[in-house]
């Protein structure tokens, strides 16, 4: 059996936190980079569509979609309407339309 030298305190510290960190990354990926909140959904829709930090008016559950909510907001001279919804806890974005 290999024995592996015994680490210092500090250097402990220092690869605990390497792999914490590392297991984040890992679970954002697993979770496909999902939101918290449908704000949160929305801004990173967004970003997809390479639009601008928008303001948002309302934020509305779809009448059609169960665990699905509607987002309307205003960009410049534009009105965005963007489509989130939750799943298994976290919110990811649906669609978006300007």
């Amino acid at each position: 059996m290999i024995r592996l030298p015994r680490l210092k305190r500090r250097q402990r510290v220092i690869r605990n936190l390497v792999i914490v960190f590392l297991l984040l990354i890992i679970w954002l990926f697993v979770v496909d980079f999902a939101s918290f909140t449908p704000e949160g959904a929305f801004r990173r829709l967004e970003k997809a569509y390479l639009s601008g930090p928008s303001e948002i008016l309302v934020i509305r559950d779809d009448p059609n979609f169960f665990n699905t909510k509607i987002v309307l907001s205003t960009y410049q001279d534009y009105i965005q309407v963007g489509k989130v919804y939750k799943s298994n806890h976290l919110w990811k974005g649906m669609g978006f339309f300007s």
